[in-house]
């Protein structure tokens, strides 16, 4: 056997590992970049989740302080008043309408 035989298979395998290493290095870059990507659009997507829950979060309060202003108006001693003397014919009590109760 001649004595430089041996040195070309170690060079290829030197390649090869050189090769491997290289190709493992691409792969784990690949992988983090498409983690990466796959974070950020989730952090997108929960961004616009979180935008449409704050504008609902809004409408519904703008909903609760109108029916808290129509339930106040509803209420009003005056607007009772009318309806009990306009609608259902009531009056105070006269003088002689009233009798105590022993």
């Amino acid at each position: 056997m001649k004595r430089g035989a041996g040195k070309g298979a170690r060079r290829s395998l030197r390649r090869w590992r050189t090769a491997g290493a290289s190709v493992l290095v691409v792969g784990v870059m690949i992988v983090c970049a498409l983690f990466y990507v796959w974070a950020r659009h989730e952090a997108t997507s929960w961004g616009y989740r979180l935008s449409e829950a704050a504008q609902a979060q809004n409408e519904l309060k703008q909903a609760n302080r109108e029916l808290r202003l129509e339930a106040a108006s509803l209420r009003s001693p005056a607007r009772i008043e009318s309806i009990a003397r306009k609608k259902l014919g009531l009056d105070f009590p006269k003088p002689g309408q009233i009798q105590p109760l022993n």
